[in-house]
């Protein structure tokens, strides 16, 4: 290959990558490749369902109860707390009518003492309550992407809503 023939050559690649460029400029690439966004994983929109429940929660209870917590009836609302632990069936972890807000001192002491709290759960609750959850919690259940995509925007209209 002389001289002339890789001129030639250098000069033909620049007009192919002027061409992609501009047929790029044209549909909005600017010369890149358009990026898929990616979707986030379901361990991340597992965590974002339970934010917005927490919040949707501790909202709902705060203006039902004048900000004091459900069980103890004493101190402040700070978090969103299982009347079914949400441990013992995935059919609960994201069930509103399982969840109530609570001081974290009933939450912590709730995890050592579970059959006193059970006794304090039905006596504010009421026994059928009670039972529903826990027939409720024994039921399986296998959440989605489509699933999870839903209840993050079922809690989030909900909060606003309040």
């Amino acid at each position: 290959m002389n001289y002339a023939e890789a001129v030639a050559k250098q000069a033909a690649a620049a007009v192919r990558k002027e061409k992609r460029t501009a047929k790029g400029i044209a549909i909005g690439l600017r010369g890149k490749k358009a990026k898929r966004k990616k979707l986030p994983s379901i361990t991340k929109l597992r965590k974002q369902v339970w934010t917005a429940l927490s919040l949707y929660i501790r909202e709902r209870d705060k203006s039902l109860h004048g900000g004091l917590c459900l069980i103890c009836r004493t101190r402040p609302i700070k978090l969103a707390y299982h009347l079914i632990p949400a441990n013992e069936g995935a059919a609960m972890k994201f069930d509103p009518d399982d969840c109530v807000g609570a001081c974290t001192l009933c939450n912590f002491y709730e995890q050592n003492n579970r059959a006193r709290y059970a006794l304090k759960h039905i006596e504010l609750f009421g026994i059928e309550k009670m039972r529903a959850l826990e027939e409720k919690s024994r039921t399986t259940v296998q959440y989605r992407r489509p699933d999870y995509e839903a209840m993050l925007r079922d809690f989030t209209n909900r909060r606003l809503a309040l």
